[in-house]
């Protein structure tokens, strides 16, 4: 995890140190620095995987499975560099009204840091993995600028722009993460894998662990429930 999280220098936290008051997001750093580092992996499997380009603004027309993807279901930059966007602006099944609700990983995070690894799609319909770390801090001022906190961790572009792993790269990172396999059976399939490191849990593992079962229980109900007026 370490390995993957070169963060040391980045600026926008309140905390850091442990012992730092406040409730202000703590310094990945120092998150990084304790014995164990506990993390949270949420996965889903056999779904489109966050296809699409890798940075907003970008048109692209892809195909899967020799059929075109409706609007471009730009879901990468969707879920990593947009907010505020509404639904009827990107496509079928990219989920929420306006991407706000996704800011609920990184405030989960004490460190406000989630990595994301990814198995797609390219827009030629051709297998990609992959894999970019997102860092949210506070905002700052740095040589007279204002800067927003946000952080990304990948491989840095010919113009400057952190751009994701991807290749033998991102698979390295999946094994080091030791992700769930993108695989049903016999057969490979994408989707995506969500870290959130040091995750505000604060009581022992096993208890949390039932708590996040049941809290997921509660709110999908209505969704695997029948719908007879459907």
């Amino acid at each position: 995890l370490r390995s993957l999280l070169p963060v040391e220098g980045l600026q926008g936290f309140a905390r850091t140190s442990e012992l730092a008051a406040g409730r202000g997001i703590l310094h990945p750093a120092t998150a990084l620095s304790r014995p164990t580092v506990r993390v949270l992996i949420i996965s889903d499997r056999n779904t489109v995987g966050l296809c699409g380009p890798t940075r907003s603004g970008t048109q692209w027309s892809p195909v899967r499975h020799g059929e075109p993807l409706a609007r471009g279901q730009q879901r990468f930059a969707n879920f990593l560099r947009n907010v505020g966007r509404a639904t009827a602006d990107i496509g079928e099944g990219d989920g929420g009204a306006y991407g706000l609700g996704k800011s609920a990983l990184w405030m989960a995070s004490e460190c406000g840091t989630v990595l994301v690894h990814t198995r797609t799609t390219d827009q030629h319909g051709r297998p990609v993995e992959r894999f970019i770390a997102a860092v949210h801090g506070e905002h700052f001022y740095a040589a007279g600028e204002e800067y927003t906190g946000r952080h990304f961790v990948g491989g840095e572009s010919a113009d400057g722009v952190i751009e994701p792993l991807t290749g033998a790269e991102a698979a390295q990172a999946a094994r080091l993460l030791r992700l769930p396999a993108y695989s049903v059976g016999d057969r490979p399939v994408d989707g995506t894998s969500i870290v959130i490191v040091a995750p505000r849990l604060w009581l022992d593992w096993p208890t949390e662990m039932n708590r996040l079962r049941d809290a997921i229980r509660w709110h999908s109900w209505p969704k695997n429930a029948l719908r007879p007026w459907s």
